[in-house]
């Protein structure tokens, strides 16, 4: 752009109608190799004279993990996309075989239909961790507050474990903090999910011992909803990979105890914590593990 010079002082007069220009640049290297630029081009006064200064960039690295973020935000529309058409069928054949219980033998039941029953909900629950993480990366999941009975909600949790937990010997319970209101306003469906996320973890990773949900205050006065249990726990060099896409834990013991898990359960959690949390600081879960002994997740 055109600036007002002044010859006697050797200075612009106006400076506010210029400003630095961007390009970008694609070159190919020697070795085939080919190198994004990024060009600053700046007006300045040197030695009394108008020039304009040239920067130039290597955004390579830049344009690269540009690329496989946009890959990975593909990638998990394109599986958004199939799983939602997979939940109609499915669940059609959930509900068919799941109406098979009244009309054979126990045995029968169990030996063919059961199994394929529980590959059926498996998948299900799959395919609805992936529509949710992708509403998640999208910023389309929305949080819908309502008044609701969290006593009520954590113990109807601890019920769709009670059954397995029992005939493992594993014991259940709930600590509920005098002066925490039951009552609160936040939204029940996430955190009915998050808390079913979690007690699932712990049923699958606990041989022995316990699992506890206890609800409490912090010293600023916010409530804080754990679940503990005894099981195998997390090596603190694992603990960063939970809150991975797809990052499971791979160790022998892991596969074992989780051979069907994806990986996402956790992730899907922790998003969903940050969005019920009104405190962003300390939103999300937070884990406290020792190896071997057992763990804590809170939100």
């Amino acid at each position: 752009r055109s600036m007002t010079w002044n010859d006697n002082k050797k200075k612009p007069v106006s400076i506010a109608s210029y400003h630095c220009s961007i390009m970008n640049s694609i070159r190919e290297c020697s070795d085939g190799t080919i190198q994004h630029l990024e060009l600053k081009f700046t007006p300045l006064i040197f030695t009394g004279t108008p020039s304009i200064m040239i920067i130039v960039r290597d955004v390579t690295q830049k344009e690269i993990i540009k690329k496989l973020e946009e890959r990975d935000r593909n990638k998990t529309k394109a599986f958004a996309s199939v799983s939602h058409e997979f939940r109609t069928p499915l669940n059609t054949i959930i509900a068919v075989m799941d109406s098979l219980k009244s009309r054979l033998t126990d045995d029968l039941y169990q030996d063919f239909v059961l199994p394929a029953y529980n590959s059926a909900k498996l998948l299900l629950f799959l395919v609805n961790d992936i529509l949710d993480l992708h509403q998640l990366q999208e910023g389309k999941l929305t949080i819908v507050p309502t008044t609701f009975n969290l006593r009520t909600l954590l113990e109807e949790s601890l019920g769709l474990i009670a059954i397995q937990a029992k005939s493992r010997g594993l014991k259940t319970g709930l600590q509920f903090a005098s002066n925490v209101n039951e009552i609160m306003i936040n939204d029940p469906n996430r955190t009915r999910q998050i808390i079913n996320n979690l007690l699932a973890n712990a049923l699958k990773f606990t041989p022995s011992g316990s699992i506890m949900i206890k609800v409490e205050k912090d010293a600023n006065d916010r409530i804080v909803i754990s679940v503990t249990d005894t099981g195998i726990g997390i090596k603190q060099e694992d603990v960063k990979k939970l809150f991975k896409d797809f990052g499971k834990i791979d160790s022998e013991v892991n596969r074992d105890l989780n051979s069907q898990g994806v990986g996402l359960g956790l992730v899907i959690s922790h998003r969903l914590a940050r969005l019920l949390c009104s405190d962003k600081k300390l939103a999300g879960l937070h884990v406290d593990s020792t190896y071997q002994k057992g763990s804590t997740f809170l939100f």
